[in-house]
C-alpha cells in the first residue's frame, strides 16, 4: 500500500479501539501490503495474539516478501504465536531455499526448526507447482481449466462477497452463504476463505457449500488446501474430494 493510503488506515485504525472494530477496518480497506507494514499493523491493536487475527485477515493482501523479511514479521510476534503466523505467510515468502536460515533462527527446539523447514518447502513447492500451471494454460491445459471453473456470475459473487465482509461474526457469514444462490469455483471458496475470521472457520464454510461446488482440477484443489491451516487440510480434502476430477 502506498505511503499516503496506510497513514489514512492507520488513522482509522487508532479511531477504533476493539480488536473486532480494528479488524473491520482492515477489512474495508483496499490495496496489498509489505512485511514492514505488517508489523507496523500489529503495534495497533490491543490484545495479545491479535498478530495472528491481522494476518489471517490479509493473507490474500501480502506482498511478496524474503526470509529475512519474513523473520522480521515473526520476531514482532510472540513465542506460541510464531509458527501459526509461518504458516500463513509462508506462502508470500519467495527465497524460501536460499534464505532460510532467517527463519530457522527464530525457533528454539530443533523439531520446530525440523516444521518451520518443512513448512517452507512446502510453500516453495506449491510456487513452483503454480508458476508451471501459468506457463502450461497457454497449451491443451487452458480448456480445460476452464471447463472447471465455471461458478457464479462474477457480479452476483461480488455482491455476496461484500455481504460476507459486512458480517462480523462467523454464524453471520454462514447465514449469508446458506441463503444465497449459485454454485462456487474453486477460486470463489478461495476468495470466501479470505473474509472469515478465524482460523477453522474455512471448514464450516465449506461444509455449508459442499453440495453447490463446482467440478475443479487437482490444481485448483491444491488452491484451496493451501488456503487453510496444515491442521485442516485433511479434513478440508475430505469434503472437496467428490469434486475433484483428473486424480488417476
Amino acid at each position: 500500500m502506498d505511503t499516503a493510503g496506510f497513514k489514512q488506515l492507520q488513522r482509522q485504525l487508532e479511531q477504533v479501539t476493539s480488536t473486532d472494530d480494528k479488524l473491520l477496518v482492515l477489512s474495508s480497506s483496499h490495496g496489498n501490503f509489505s512485511a514492514n507494514q505488517l508489523v507496523f499493523l500489529f503495534q495497533l491493536f490491543p490484545q495479545i495474539h491479535d498478530e495472528v487475527k491481522v494476518t489471517q485477515r490479509l493473507k490474500s493482501r501480502l506482498c511478496p516478501m524474503t526470509c529475512a523479511e519474513a523473520a522480521d514479521v515473526l520476531e514482532a510476534v510472540s513465542y506460541s504465536d510464531k509458527m501459526q503466523i509461518l504458516e500463513i505467510i509462508s506462502r508470500s515468502v519467495t527465497d524460501a531455499s536460499s534464505g532460510f536460515k532467517h527463519i530457522e533462527d527464530q525457533f528454539n527446539s530443533r523439531s520446530e526448526k525440523s516444521m518451520a523447514k518443512e513448512m517452507m518447502s512446502r510453500a516453495s513447492e506449491n510456487l513452483t507447482a503454480k508458476a508451471k500451471e501459468r506457463d502450461d494454460l497457454g497449451g491443451p491445459a487452458a480448456s480445460s481449466r476452464a471447463q472447471h471453473t465455471v461458478g457464479m456470475d462474477e457480479r452476483s459473487f461480488s455482491q455476496l462477497e461484500q455481504k460476507l465482509k459486512s458480517a462480523l461474526f462467523i454464524e453471520d457469514k454462514l447465514a449469508v452463504l446458506s441463503q444465497s444462490k449459485g454454485s462456487f469455483s474453486a477460486d470463489q471458496v478461495y476468495r470466501v476463505f479470505q473474509t472469515l475470521p478465524q482460523v477453522h472457520d474455512e471448514i464450516k464454510a465449506l461444509r455449508a457449500l459442499q453440495e453447490r461446488l463446482c467440478p475443479m482440477s487437482c490444481a485448483e484443489a491444491v488452491c484451496v488446501l493451501e488456503a487453510v491451516p496444515y491442521s485442516d487440510k485433511l479434513k478440508v480434502l475430505d469434503i472437496i474430494a467428490r469434486s475433484v476430477g483428473g486424480v488417476l
